[in-house]
């Protein structure tokens, strides 16, 4: 029989606090896009709005969501190789693409990986750098 896993009152609010501020950072990006378009002579094209969302705003809150959040709770119930292998599933089923599911999911487990060797930045920095470099790419 399995085990239920039990997350404490204080972490579920964390898993919600950090939810919630991925939806307002999103948000908020969007509307400084609208201000930016409307009131000022800049103009951006679709294109750029998605390199700057690809190379910078995904991969930082991609990170802190599956490798400092998912990971840190996930650890607690299971050792780190399970941990890191679940966590890297639940990061490759965002991407929603079943391709794309493959190789995030070996990404995912490369991430975690640097995680917890180093911290969380050298992790945000690959996400980054993988990103750029796929972008250059296709």
């Amino acid at each position: 029989m399995m085990n239920k896993i039990k997350i404490n009152k204080t972490e579920l609010k964390k898993i919600h606090k950090i939810t919630a501020l991925m939806i307002v950072l999103s948000i908020l990006f969007k509307l400084l896009v609208i201000i930016l378009l409307k009131y000022t002579s800049l103009e951006f094209k679709q294109i750029e709005l998605d390199l700057l969302n690809l190379i910078l705003i995904g991969p930082i809150l991609e990170e802190l969501l599956f490798r400092g959040l998912i990971l840190k709770v996930l650890k607690r119930f299971f050792n780190i190789r399970n941990s890191i292998i679940l966590s890297s599933v639940l990061f490759a089923m965002l991407h929603q693409n079943f391709i794309q599911m493959i190789y995030t999911f070996m990404l995912g487990i490369v991430f975690a990986n640097i995680k917890e060797k180093d911290n969380i930045l050298y992790s945000i920095y690959a996400h980054m750098v993988y990103n750029c470099m796929a972008i250059l790419i296709s």
